[in-house]
């Protein structure tokens, strides 16, 4: 606190402190800072090895300008908003790089048996008047490219060589 009494700055962390947040007061809004190592949210098998976010938290919204993690294998750089005006809104872009396909699969998709390295852009943006409703309505767009890929079970040269043709005898 200042000597005024009013807030400087305010600190919080969780209990392995793997996840830490800095609140300090702006003439805007709170700017948020977030900084983590090896930290796995609660609910989820996802494990986020080092994570830095920045942004700005006002009376309705959420902003994260600033987003750098390496989880799965990888790299994600990109920006996320949590609006609360009318029920919940969200959107937000992330820039993928060198994650581990294998390790993507694992948490998103288990059924598919897949290696490789995944790099691409991706899309968020949801809609709902709580949490349950916002991410059961959320809609992802994921542009990737997968590089040294392999798609077990799936023979790709066996379906490329039936697409389309036929065999003619005569």
């Amino acid at each position: 606190f200042r000597d005024d009494r009013s807030v400087e700055k305010s600190l919080f962390e969780n209990v392995d402190r793997s996840i830490r947040f800095e609140a300090l007061p702006s003439m805007s809004g709170l700017k948020i800072s977030a900084e983590g190592f090896s930290w796995k949210p609660f609910g989820t098998s996802l494990i986020f090895d080092a994570l830095q976010a920045k942004g700005l938290l006002q009376k309705n919204t959420l902003t994260i300008d600033e987003l750098d993690t390496t989880l799965l294998g990888g790299r994600m750089t990109g920006r996320w908003q949590l609006d609360w005006t009318q029920g919940l809104s969200m959107t937000g872009e992330a820039k993928l790089a060198g994650l581990d396909v294998a390790k993507v699969c694992a948490i998103f998709a288990p059924a598919f048996s897949m290696d490789g390295s995944l790099a691409g852009a991706l899309q968020i943006r949801g809609r709902g008047l709580d949490s349950a409703t916002l991410w059961a309505n959320t809609e992802t767009n994921l542009m990737a490219m997968v590089t040294r890929g392999i798609y077990r079970g799936v023979d790709f040269g066996e379906a490329v060589r039936r697409t389309g043709v036929q065999t003619n005898r005569a």
